[in-house]
């Protein structure tokens, strides 16, 4: 047991390293961008990151057939016979996503966090914001951002601050 101790105490000082740097990362990319007045808010947690089956092209391809064969089925009148071919097109296609899911196996890619921040906007004034982060393995580059919301004003923000995402 005692020798597991340096082992976890090193874990925690190297992911606590890891979320102090994509902190510091990500401040210094929303300096540099054209942002008026900048004030963090809140950070989340470092999480892991993994391949989504969403980014898998034969997944893509069957899952907006079956998306649109449904809703051209939904949208229209259609005869009984065209409405039927709709909705096999639809289920077959159905059927290759779900066979793709079952088989799908995530991989690590990197990390992730998100960040709420406060900025200034012309005409609606304070308004949150809030993005997630993508790092790399390595923590030595962002990849990617991904926006959740944007210029929300405040005074709905402070509503409901938790279903905003001020919870964690």
């Amino acid at each position: 047991m005692l020798l597991l101790l340096p082992c976890i105490a090193a874990s925690c000082t190297q992911h606590d390293y890891h979320e102090w740097v994509a902190k510091r990362t990500i401040r210094h990319y929303l300096l540099t961008k054209p942002i008026d007045r900048y004030r963090p808010l809140a950070f989340s947690s470092l999480d892991s990151s993994f391949t989504s089956v969403k980014d898998v092209p034969e997944y893509q391809r069957a899952d907006a057939i079956a998306s649109l064969s449904t809703w051209f089925y939904r949208t229209h009148d259609l005869e009984p016979q065209q409405e039927a071919a709709y909705r096999q097109k639809a289920d077959s296609a159905q059927h290759v996503c779900d066979s793709i899911e079952a088989a799908f196996l995530p991989t690590f890619i990197g990390w992730k966090m998100q960040h709420i921040y406060t900025s200034r906007h012309p005409e609606k004034g304070r308004v949150a914001n809030k993005y997630t982060f993508y790092f790399d393995k390595h923590m030595s580059r962002m990849v990617h951002e991904e926006m959740t919301y944007r210029e929300l004003m405040m005074s709905t923000y402070k509503r409901e601050p938790g279903f905003y995402g001020l919870d964690w």
